[in-house]
């Protein structure tokens, strides 16, 4: 009887060690939508692209249609210099989320990803040395009618803001 005793217990004690084992080898639970998109806007603040892209990837392929994600794709993308990878998250953007308020944006972005960077050196190199107003005219010649969002924008209006009569149409 004492050993019947000591093999159920040995029994149960082999059991219970196979329950914690099977337990332990579970995998973590995936991360979250939400998680994975504070994770890829945290990178981008950072200006780490690349690991927000990874985030971003992930989300999509949680959620292939995933408004977020396509964005944050798209814009990871066109900050990265990479307009025709941009272009084709955009597109999926559009088609899913035909409204979706970050299309405009992004069209800039990608916009602004694709202008040639030795264009922009005179314009820049002009507004250095206060030449205000060739250094508008100058952007106004890589931009055309089209003057991006963003940085580039930015810098654009700032230029502007010191020529002449430039302050009121800047503001």
């Amino acid at each position: 009887m004492v050993k019947d005793m000591l093999r159920l217990a040995l029994l149960s004690l082999a059991l219970a060690c196979a329950v914690a084992t099977a337990q332990g080898q579970t995998q973590t639970p995936v991360a979250t939508s939400d998680q994975l998109a504070t994770q890829a806007r945290y990178w981008e603040g950072k200006g780490r692209y690349d690991l927000a892209r990874e985030n971003w990837l992930k989300l999509l392929r949680a959620s292939p249609d995933n408004p977020t994600a396509l964005s944050g794709l798209a814009n990871a993308e066109a900050v990265s210099g990479r307009a025709a990878a941009a272009q084709v998250y955009l597109d999926r953007l559009k088609e899913a989320h035909p409204t979706h308020p970050d299309l405009r944006r992004l069209e800039a972005a990608i916009r602004a990803g694709s202008y040639d960077p030795d264009k922009l050196s005179q314009p820049r190199s002009l507004a250095r040395q206060g030449k205000y107003q060739q250094a508008v005219d100058a952007y106004r010649s890589v931009f055309g009618n089209d003057i991006p969002g963003g940085r580039l924008g930015l810098e654009y209006y700032q230029t502007l803001a010191g020529t002449e009569n430039g302050w009121q149409p800047a503001y």
